[in-house]
């Protein structure tokens, strides 16, 4: 279960998942406390798991970016 929104460090981050983002399956956007999550890749409804992977994925992002470790949190391998 992927939650509304969850807290790191004192600040409250929104989740929404959107129908798809191009070449993404999820985006963190540290500046406006969100994450966005891709429920579909162009009309193929994406399993949940893929979904639920790519939540914990963005959230290790926003967990390095709290941390100041930019240059970590942009290598996606």
């Amino acid at each position: 279960m992927i939650p509304k929104k969850f807290n790191i460090l004192n600040h409250t981050v929104k989740v929404k998942m959107v129908d798809s983002i191009p070449n993404r399956l999820g985006e963190c956007h540290k500046d406006l406390c969100s994450v966005d999550i891709a429920t579909h890749v162009d009309d193929d409804k994406l399993p949940e798991s893929i979904i639920e992977h790519t939540f914990y994925h963005e959230v290790v992002h926003v967990i390095l970016d709290s941390m100041g470790e930019y240059k970590l949190s942009s290598n996606e391998k």
